[in-house]
């Protein structure tokens, strides 16, 4: 399966794991506990996964990084993620295959 990360469309995706933002916790007290509930906020939403591309994109998915620029992602599942930051964590060439990079993201939605 692929995803499409703005222009970008990967040869393939592993790994994919959606974190939602869910700010509650539950606080230990003297006698009890309490839960802390902060709501759930969708912008702050993150998605890692690791990725296959061609070095001829490597450019533009790294402009994206650099820049900060905003992006749409297109899932494996045909979902739409508007207004997200892609972040390169790690990249490395494929062996054998000088023309095509492994990558590690994050995606964070804003």
């Amino acid at each position: 399966m692929v995803i499409k990360i703005g222009t970008v469309e990967t040869l393939n995706v592993e790994n994919w794991q959606f974190t939602p933002d869910d700010r509650q916790e539950l606080l230990e007290t003297i006698g009890g506990v309490v839960v802390q509930d902060l709501g759930r906020v969708p912008e702050g939403d993150k998605v890692t996964c690791t990725v296959n591309i061609r070095a001829s994109d490597k450019d533009t998915l790294f402009g994206y990084w650099n820049n900060r620029t905003l992006v749409t992602i297109i899932d494996e599942a045909g979902n739409i993620h508007d207004n997200c930051r892609v972040k390169v964590t790690a990249y490395s060439y494929i062996p054998h295959f000088g023309k095509y990079y492994n990558l590690s993201l994050e995606i964070w939605r804003l």
